[in-house]
């Protein structure tokens, strides 16, 4: 059933009148690290998008006095987190690094380049 002026919502999931989601019933929650509310489903946290903040909520767990099975799920989630910044940061290095290196190819080849190609022809 299509609903007039409906929108695909991105927050909920779901088909429903503009201005009418359900989470806003729900009230907002703020983020127990940043105190920003984040809707949506994506890591948008600045602290879950540090590898440094990572760690240090994983030093946290060590001292934690919640219940296992939930340090145990946390520390899971966390340690799939950093393996998972790691491994960005490396692609990003990857790339500059193979960016420097084009570049350093194509400074070698015109350095190589005889003079007699690379001059503009003169002609009397």
């Amino acid at each position: 059933m299509q609903v007039e002026n409906g929108v695909n919502c991105l927050a909920c999931r779901t088909y429903h009148t503009a201005g009418s989601c359900p989470l806003k019933q729900a009230g907002v929650e703020s983020c127990n690290l940043c105190g920003m509310a984040h809707f949506g489903h994506a890591r948008v946290c600045p602290h879950i998008q540090s590898e440094t903040q990572v760690r240090a909520m994983l030093e946290a767990l060590r001292h934690s006095n919640e219940p296992e099975h939930l340090v145990n799920e946390a520390k899971r989630y966390l340690r799939g987190l950093k393996g998972h910044l790691v491994q960005m940061k490396r692609q990003k290095e990857a790339k500059e690094r193979a960016a420097r290196e084009a570049e350093a190819a194509s400074v070698f080849q015109a350095a190589r380049a005889p003079l007699w190609k690379s001059a503009p022809t003169v002609h009397f």
